[in-house]
C-alpha cells in the first residue's frame, strides 16, 4: 500500500498511471484480505486455462464430421464436470 501511495503522489492525476493508481487505492485492502490472508483463492487462472486447453485445441482440429462428433462428445463430457 505504501508503494501505491508513494507513486500516487508523483503521478499526474490525468495520466493513465495516475488514473490506475487512483482506481486501485480503495481496493487494496480488499485484495490484501482476499489473496494474502485467505490462501484458498489463487491469483492466476492457470488451472482453468489448462482445463479448457484440450477443448480449444480440439476445436482447431475439427475437419470432418467424424472428428466433429468426437469433439462434440468430449465437449459434453467436460461440461458435465
Amino acid at each position: 500500500m505504501a508503494y501505491v501511495d508513494r507513486e500516487l503522489e508523483n503521478a499526474v492525476p490525468r495520466s493513465a498511471l495516475g488514473k490506475a493508481l487512483a482506481y486501485i487505492k480503495p481496493l487494496l485492502q480488499s485484495f490484501k484480505n482476499v489473496f494474502l490472508e485467505d490462501g484458498i483463492i489463487e491469483i492466476d487462472n492457470n488451472s482453468a486455462e489448462r482445463l479448457i486447453r484440450a477443448l480449444v485445441i480440439g476445436r482447431k482440429i475439427v475437419l470432418t464430421k467424424k472428428a466433429y462428433l468426437k469433439y462434440y462428445h468430449s465437449l459434453r463430457t467436460y461440461l458435465k464436470i
